[in-house]
């Protein structure tokens, strides 16, 4: 944050001058964002919360994998959490936003890395939203049948997040935004994958263990709290949450 503040305090300066800008108010909003970030992933939820679920994925994935990132609210979410200490280790949708582009581009890499050979080969990681995996979910079948080493985490809200609590916050109700929270693990058994259906706190830790020791393609079906989208357009300090958050250059 310390050094985030300095490199905007002159541009701000110059685009707010007479209006009062002070340092100070940036610094403390970054850091209540970072406090509440930080309740997010220790607090005790009856549900899953993504922090949560993210910050284990965090705990347990290698320094060398690859994180593909997709959906919206997912995105958000992981942007909290990641951090990545090796170049090249980082891929999402942007700046396009093309949602559900990246179980294609997840694939691929994970296909990049098999010609790299067993031993040089990086895990790869796919964070994704529901809707997100909706798009192009049988591409998975490739992965399968090659037995490529790519971890998908679905990081279920059963619905189109990201609009469903927009909309609530801007119309009062919401259109055409639920999608169920569908047993996607399922399509592993389909095309020869390992899958695999979290649904509450206590089986995290068990799962993910298991996810991460599984050969070849592993899908996981991870049944978050539904209503926790809604602070990332409720509260301010946690809709600045950005992709900057990711950027090795700004990570201690």
């Amino acid at each position: 944050p310390g050094e985030f503040c300095r490199a905007l305090d002159p541009l701000l300066r110059e685009k707010l001058r007479g209006c009062g800008y002070q340092r100070q108010w940036l610094h403390d909003r970054l850091v209540a964002r970072d406090q509440r970030v930080a309740e997010l992933k220790t607090s005790e939820h009856e549900r899953i919360h993504p922090v949560a679920l993210l910050e284990q994925l965090e705990k347990r994935r290698a320094d060398d994998s690859l994180l593909v990132a997709d959906g919206a609210d997912a995105a958000n979410w992981l942007y909290a959490t990641a951090r990545i200490k090796r170049p090249a280790g980082f891929m999402d949708h942007y700046p396009m936003g093309a949602m559900g582009s990246c179980t294609a581009i997840a694939i691929g890499a994970a296909a990049a890395e098999r010609e790299r050979g067993v031993r040089q080969a990086r895990h790869v990681i796919l964070v994704t939203g529901d809707g997100a995996f909706g798009f192009m979910p049988m591409e998975l079948q490739a992965a399968a049948t090659e037995q490529l080493k790519l971890l998908v985490i679905i990081v279920n809200d059963g619905a189109w997040g990201t609009e469903r609590h927009g909309q609530r916050r801007e119309i009062g109700f919401e259109i055409n935004t639920e999608l169920g929270q569908l047993p996607y693990e399922k399509i592993a058994e389909l095309i020869g994958a390992t899958g695999i259906r979290i649904e509450s706190p206590g089986q995290m830790e068990h799962s993910l263990n298991a996810a991460f020791k599984a050969k070849g393609t592993v899908i996981v079906n991870v049944l978050i709290d539904s209503e926790a989208g809604r602070e990332l357009k409720e509260n301010p300090d946690i809709r600045m949450i950005t992709f900057d958050d990711i950027n090795p250059e700004t990570m201690r």
